[in-house]
């Protein structure tokens, strides 16, 4: 079984250290620094299984119509201001925050969240 493809676009200055030790090597981060999408390949947004975005990069109509595998959003922060959240509906395709992101006392919410997002949507997929 190949690994869940977690696509991170705009991973600006993280390393993503929290989320890997969360997730072991159940997911396979592919890390961009980029604030405009049409800078990542198409084939890589449409491959992806997940996105998870910080506040860098929008992510359009456009872009949502290319994630044909797509099973979620999670928008890594308070909001969803950069997500067009009409598309995602369109698409079937959740869409999330981590609305305690920047609390201290809570480090590890945004892979916390993140692995359950994953795991119930492997479960849905295998019901």
């Amino acid at each position: 079984m190949s690994a869940f493809k977690v696509l991170v676009p705009d991973a600006h200055l993280r390393d993503l250290d929290v989320e890997r030790a969360v997730s072991g090597d159940r997911l396979d981060y592919q890390v961009f620094d980029e604030t405009d999408a049409s800078a990542i390949p198409d084939a890589t947004w449409r491959e992806c299984d997940a996105v998870l975005v910080w506040h860098r990069m929008k992510i359009t109509p456009e872009v949502i119509a290319k994630l044909d595998r797509c099973r979620m959003i999670v928008r890594v922060g308070v909001g969803y201001d950069n997500v067009d959240g009409d598309a995602c509906r369109s698409r079937g395709i959740p869409l999330c925050n981590v609305p305690n992101y920047e609390r201290p006392k809570w480090p590890t919410t945004p892979s916390v969240c993140f692995s359950i997002s994953c795991a119930a949507s492997a479960l849905m997929r295998s019901a």
